[in-house]
């Protein structure tokens, strides 16, 4: 299991939790350090099955100023991602090719029914 996440957001914090108290050890993946390449948020979208703006942060300012420039594929929203890595909604987790962005934190408990 792998836990796309922020150290100090508390509903990554509040998922490592449950996810722990599942006796699971996942795999931290920190976000803001630029780790995420274009093909890496192109896999993470597909194991979604959701659309590309369930992974984005909507109300961040470097978001709203680039969808205000133009109409956005989601090929640029991929790149957007990876080189504006805050924008990136989280916590993502990430089981067997399936991918959850966990808000609520509870979301994650769909990995251990």
């Amino acid at each position: 299991m792998k836990v796309i996440y922020n150290p100090k957001c508390s509903k990554c914090q509040a998922t490592l939790a449950l996810i722990r108290e599942n006796g699971v050890e996942p795999e931290l993946i920190n976000y803001l350090d630029g780790v995420l390449t274009i093909e890496d948020i192109r896999s993470i979208h597909e194991m979604l099955d959701a659309p590309i703006m369930e992974m984005v942060r909507e109300s961040d300012p470097v978001f709203e100023a680039a969808i205000l420039k133009r109409d956005m594929e989601e090929e640029d929203v991929y790149k957007l991602l990876a080189e504006n890595p805050k924008v990136i909604e989280r916590p993502i987790v990430i089981e067997n090719g399936k991918a959850i962005v966990c808000r609520p934190p509870e979301k994650v408990l769909a990995f251990f029914k």
